[in-house]
């Protein structure tokens, strides 16, 4: 009877490791048609794939990317989070957590996206993607409600032919948000600018050949007509006011040119979100005192934040 059991256990741990050198060899299989570029068959190959072996993260993972690509948004955010059931911490998790988070912000759910970056940076606190990306959701919610951004150029990720905006700084989170057709994130090599529009040099990441975003400036046109624009006076009244939702007044705060001050008052509160974003936007001209502050923030999350922001002096 001990001889039997012996023996079938045995073969179950052989079956088992039969089982998943398989499931190991058509993933691998399944990534390198990514890898050239196969989108078609790569979409096929993970959703038989996920049939075949259900639960598996990384499959989840890449089935919400493909939908992803089709901007099948409702059934990305779907296999994003289904596969954040499994698999919690670790560097996969990471990159399944941040498109979960654009995802959402992509479908203008401010609110969800927010939660899901909070959640981005108490995992990955010393993560600059991550930090930004939890930045790009303030700014994009207080740009579309307070500085009239078109929502379209959130919700759409391919390059338009032009876009109309209202500040320079709108021009980078409308840049961070392009996508090619296969996926590829847009990296910037210089600029030029006229009286009506400014041009930014761009390329896909991996893609040599070069393309320009074109930025129509509407600012220069509500000059003309209203000196008292009321875009000049928003981002410190906004943040402020308490009625607002915390990201668009983080928005705001990102916005209007992060002062010690404004750090200050960040600090003050005790809502986690606030401090971080604060501690995340000091730059070489913010006061040591509150860099101090920052550092010895209650939370280990900003302590370990601020080991990774580069004008923090060093412990």
């Amino acid at each position: 009877m001990k001889r039997y059991l012996i023996l079938s256990i045995l073969f179950l741990a052989t079956l088992s490791s039969f089982a998943q050198d398989q499931y190991s060899e058509e993933y691998t299989n399944a990534l390198t048609l990514i890898k050239n570029k196969d989108f078609e068959k790569a979409k096929t190959t993970f959703r038989k794939l996920n049939s075949k072996y259900p639960n598996k993260t990384d499959v989840l993972h890449w089935v919400g990317v493909m939908n992803d690509m089709e901007t099948s948004l409702d059934s990305a955010i779907y296999y994003y989070q289904k596969s954040l059931e499994f698999n919690v911490i670790g560097k996969s998790s990471m990159f399944t957590q941040l498109r979960l988070t654009r995802a959402l912000l992509r479908s203008l759910n401010f609110e969800k996206a927010f939660e899901q970056a909070i959640v981005g940076i108490k995992n990955y606190p010393n993560d600059l993607v991550v930090i930004k990306e939890f930045k790009d959701v303030c700014k994009w919610a207080y740009y579309i409600k307070h500085h009239e951004l078109n929502p379209n150029y959130l919700t759409n990720r391919f390059l338009q032919d032009e876009y109309t905006v209202n500040s320079i700084p709108e021009e980078y989170v409308i840049i961070s948000n392009i996508r090619s057709r296969s996926d590829g994130l847009v990296e910037f090599s210089g600029q030029s600018t006229d009286l009506k529009y400014d041009y930014i040099k761009c390329n896909y990441r991996r893609d040599t050949s070069k393309f320009e975003v074109k930025f129509k400036k509407k600012w220069r046109e509500k000059d003309k007509t209203n000196i008292n624009n009321k875009y000049d006076l928003l981002p410190a009244e906004i943040f402020e006011n308490t009625n607002e939702k915390p990201y668009i007044r983080l928005g705001a705060f990102l916005c209007s040119g992060t002062s010690d001050e404004q750090i200050d008052q960040c600090l003050e509160t005790n809502i986690f979100e606030f401090r971080f974003c604060a501690c995340a936007s000091v730059t070489s001209i913010t006061s040591e005192k509150i860099k101090k502050k920052c550092q010895n923030d209650a939370s280990p999350e900003i302590q370990k934040m601020t080991e990774t922001i580069r004008y923090y002096p060093k412990k």
